[in-house]
């Protein structure tokens, strides 16, 4: 019988980039195949109206690029997620230089062709436990949102409707179609 060896986010955090494509789940490193073209172009759009919202607001932060949170300590669990919004980060104006284990206002997903619902709402549930107050989930081969709350029934979203932010990213708004809109 083989004893597993877990690492904690510490330690992955000092694996350096021979990790860039993995995330930490329950303590063992699990390797993320790179994301697809189409994948990049709607994060960087959602990112991209996510900053002109935090912008025009005022105050907030928008993060990207898989940025690491540790969504479950003991064993440890970091994931990449593919875009953050922080509306008040304890951190101030200062960005921290370690994986960030406060829970954010905004967690999204861009959800690949290879990846499971089932994976993916076990990403949502840790975001949601955690302490997000809002997780979408953006799924490019359905051109759907299906967004996440706690103690709320999850809402799907399509084309022709508009996705806003209620309580969470109160006067944010934009037509669901704006962010599969690739070029």
């Amino acid at each position: 019988m083989s004893i597993k060896t877990l690492i904690s986010s510490r330690e992955f955090a000092a694996t350096g980039s021979e990790t860039d494509d993995c995330e930490l789940i329950r303590g063992e490193i699990v390797r993320m195949p790179p994301p697809k073209p189409k994948h990049g172009a709607i994060c960087n759009r959602l990112a991209y109206l996510l900053t002109g919202y935090v912008e025009r607001l005022g105050k907030g932060i928008v993060l990207s690029n898989d940025t690491g949170i540790i969504t479950e300590t003991d064993p440890d669990t970091v994931r990449g997620v593919d875009v953050l919004v922080y509306l008040h980060p304890s951190w101030g104006e200062e960005l921290p230089d370690h994986t960030i284990s406060e829970a954010p206002d905004l967690a999204a997903e861009v959800r690949s062709a290879e990846q499971s619902w089932k994976k993916m709402l076990e990403k949502v549930l840790e975001y949601l436990s955690m302490g997000a107050r809002l997780v979408w989930v953006i799924d490019p081969s359905v051109k759907r949102i299906h967004i996440f709350r706690p103690d709320q029934e999850p809402q799907v979203l399509a084309e022709g409707t508009d996705l806003d932010g209620g309580d969470v990213l109160p006067g944010f708004s934009c037509p669901v179609a704006a962010i599969f809109k690739t070029r």
